[in-house]
């Protein structure tokens, strides 16, 4: 990061023009980095909820890294969805060992050394800079659900005229220091708009990377220099807007504008508390009118865990889903943002009722949208930052139910 400073570009690599050109579907597909029990788990019940209950055909690419990555069990599992698609004549899924591309590559990269260790983020910087083989790439991390299929998003207008889109977090810049930015010689943005700036939340990455192909080799040269960079910031997700900066692309960095939503689990029956925690982040359509994923962020998100969990009549399916919110609500509804468990005061379960007006499956939201999603939020007389929180059931989003109880069978499937 320091060279970088200095005035040391990456290595240089072709890149093409800085708008998103039309590209076939065999160059756009979904990338998964997931090693370990936990995160092969996940990757298992993201490859069903895509295949069988999304119907979604873009073509995947499952990376791990190194042999020590696969448990032997949450390997069949993936290798078993893979076999099934050989079967039925659609080889679509690719598993592929991230450690081979990186024997190709780290070695010839300078300034970068040759141990850089690929784990956690820079793992999945990784697979999306030197491992995948799609030029149009939606990266998902294992944990993170869409409940439509996303391969709509390669034609949100946003995205085809920028080859980019992040969604954002709940927070401005919670956990982020200023130094890395002055390092680079880049302003603080939240500095600049200190209003209207959101950290980034890179559970789900929208990327024409033939289209920014210096975008990553800043991205990569920021991630692996970890140790300086994520002193400042919290992993690889707000990276992503110093690459774009750093390459002079920042009119390009495209964020959802749409807040997102908490996602609230029940303590269960055994526990005589009434309270609810976080669960997860649910993500909007780019033009916030309907759901589009639920990124299970908390603990309750690893495979087994939620079925052991399940056991003591909990849930690790969310009991309500929040309208979308900003930071001074959680700050004021929580007692540590870490933990961010609610209590129930805290809580408005009932306003929707006479406040929202549901929203049909396949109709346009009145004045949110022109496209037709699955599963939109309702139409709210609704303004952020009110208290308490206005939370939803999932039975006020068409089809939600249905796609919870699908992704209960897995799980159950899953623990069998």
């Amino acid at each position: 990061a320091a060279a970088a400073a200095a005035g040391m570009t990456p290595t240089s690599r072709t890149s093409s023009s800085s708008s998103s050109s039309s590209s076939s579907s065999s160059s756009r597909g979904i990338l998964i980095v997931g090693g370990s029990r936990a995160h092969l788990g996940n990757a298992y019940i993201l490859l069903r909820m895509l295949r069988q209950h999304l119907h979604c055909r873009l073509p995947i690419e499952v990376v791990y890294y190194g042999r020590q990555e696969l448990d032997p069990a949450a390997a069949a599992l993936v290798r078993g969805v893979i076999a099934a698609e050989k079967a039925a004549g659609q080889p679509r899924i690719a598993f592929i060992d991230g450690l081979e591309a990186q024997k190709r590559h780290i070695g010839h990269l300078q300034p970068h050394s040759e141990d850089v260790k690929l784990t956690g983020w820079v793992a999945k910087v990784h697979a999306l800079c030197w491992v995948t083989s799609f030029q149009q790439v939606l990266l998902l991390d294992s944990d993170n659900l869409p409940v439509q299929d996303p391969e709509v998003l390669f034609e949100a207008p946003n995205f085809t005229s920028n080859g980019f889109l992040l969604w954002p977090d709940f927070w401005r810049n919670l956990w982020m220091e200023p130094a890395v930015y002055r390092l680079l010689n880049l302003s603080v943005p939240w500095e600049v708009n200190p209003k209207g700036f959101l950290a980034a939340e890179s559970g789900q990455i929208l990327l024409d990377r033939s289209a920014h192909a210096d975008v990553l080799e800043w991205l990569w040269l920021l991630n692996s220099h970890h140790e300086v960079v994520y002193e400042c910031v919290v992993g690889d997700k707000d990276t992503y807007r110093m690459a774009f900066h750093l390459a002079g692309k920042g009119q390009q960095y495209v964020q959802v504008a749409a807040h997102p939503q908490e996602l609230l689990g029940d303590v269960g029956s055994h526990v005589s508390s009434n309270r609810f925690f976080h669960l997860g982040m649910g993500q909007a359509t780019p033009d916030g009118a309907a759901l589009m994923f639920l990124h299970r962020t908390a603990r309750g998100k690893f495979f087994p865990w939620c079925a052991a969990k399940r056991r003591l009549h909990g849930s690790c399916q969310p009991a309500l889903l929040t309208l979308p919110v900003a930071q001074e609500q959680l700050e004021a509804s929580v007692r540590d943002a870490g933990a961010m468990r609610f209590d129930a005061d805290s809580i408005d379960a009932h306003w929707h009722v006479n406040n929202c007006v549901a929203v049909v499956a396949g109709n346009e939201a009145p004045e949110l949208s022109s496209n037709k999603w699955a599963m939109p939020l309702p139409a709210c007389n609704y303004t952020l930052g009110q208290l308490p929180i206005v939370a939803l059931p999932p039975a006020a989003i068409p089809g939600l139910p249905q796609y919870l109880a699908a992704l209960d069978a897995v799980f159950m499937e899953a623990q069998q």
